[in-house]
């Protein structure tokens, strides 16, 4: 509807069971609004939870969650009526036009390339020869919220309404962050920089989860 042609990505597609959307995001709604849909009755009866033989009675639900609040139900149908198609397409469209432009941003710097072909909301770059990783720290202390990424080391970001008027700013932050990358190349790792370094050496990924339950468990010791 915004004028971009885009592959099938529906249950016309071969293998596709199940649509999740969380409409929290570029819904705008609030959040715990979350849909799931299914190919089929057949298939939806998989998530129910149903205790036939609870001593409180006989206890179904739709979810594995319970029940939910109705307020935010009513508030994201309210949001969705004010923004109607209109202006889902018009965020679309602008989203769109953001992500090309940090595409081009992207693959006019050195050293580092734009990792395949997006085609929606989500531009991740990687590199062969600097520390993606120690330009995440870099970006993060600007202030953007990115994503650091493994196998293949890389970084994204969620282009949204509220980022896609800052792509100048945000190519220019990355422009720098390499140049200082390039420039420094031993800089001592910290933040993410060290925590994939170490998931990396790993001899065995499950030590990472055992890592990541430890760590957990700190949180949670009263």
């Amino acid at each position: 509807m915004a004028g971009y042609e885009v592959p099938d990505n529906d249950f016309s597609v071969p293998g596709v069971t199940s649509i999740s959307c969380d409409v929290h995001k570029y819904g705008c709604t609030p959040k715990g609004i979350s849909t799931l849909l299914w190919k089929n009755q057949e298939m939806r009866k998989y998530q129910y939870f149903v205790a036939a033989e609870w001593t409180g009675g006989i206890y179904a639900t739709p979810t594995l969650t319970g029940s939910k609040n109705g307020s935010i139900s009513a508030a994201a149908w309210g949001i969705m009526l004010s923004y109607g198609k209109e202006g889902y397409t018009e965020n679309a469209r602008r989203i769109r036009e953001a992500v090309d432009k940090v595409k081009e941003g992207i693959n006019r710097l050195p050293k580092i390339f734009v990792q395949g072909n997006p085609l929606i909301n989500v531009v991740a770059f990687g590199s062969d020869e600097l520390s993606v990783y120690t330009i995440y720290d870099a970006l993060c202390e600007k202030g953007w919220h990115v994503i650091a990424m493994q196998k293949p080391p890389s970084v994204h970001i969620c282009v949204t309404t509220a980022n896609c008027h800052r792509v100048e700013e945000y190519v220019s932050d990355i422009e720098n962050a390499v140049r200082e990358e390039i420039a420094n190349p031993s800089k001592k790792a910290g933040g993410a920089v060290a925590l994939y370094g170490v998931a990396d050496r790993c001899p065995d990924e499950r030590m990472i989860g055992d890592m990541c339950a430890w760590y957990l468990d700190c949180l949670y010791e009263a």
